[in-house]
């Protein structure tokens, strides 16, 4: 966040001045170092979605774990009463609702 953003300075600042931040992120980076909690994200390798121009194996296929964000987006949400905001959990409700 704070190097995709111009004034980095500024938003480093915000970032200090919040009572709690949580971030997800795939690499360690400046945003990271700033969070109390830092939660992983999936690769590109192991996200559920179209592949255009990459061609694997099935044996390469059959190895990839798959860990989609979205599952830990849905699962915060309602561990945090947000669970109505976000279709009671279910994701295919969401995408359906996107449709």
């Amino acid at each position: 966040m704070l190097m995709a953003h111009a004034d980095s300075k500024h938003g480093r600042e915000a970032v200090k001045a919040l009572d709690f931040f949580a971030h997800t992120d795939l690499f360690m980076n400046p945003t990271v170092a700033l969070t109390y909690v830092v939660m992983p994200v999936a690769s590109a390798f192991e996200r559920e979605g179209l592949k255009l121009g990459f061609e694997t194996s099935e044996e390469a296929q059959s190895m990839i774990q798959l860990r989609p964000d979205t599952n830990i987006i849905f699962d915060l949400a309602g561990r945090l009463g947000l669970g109505d905001q976000f279709w009671h959990g279910d994701i295919d409700a969401a995408f359906r609702h996107q449709r």
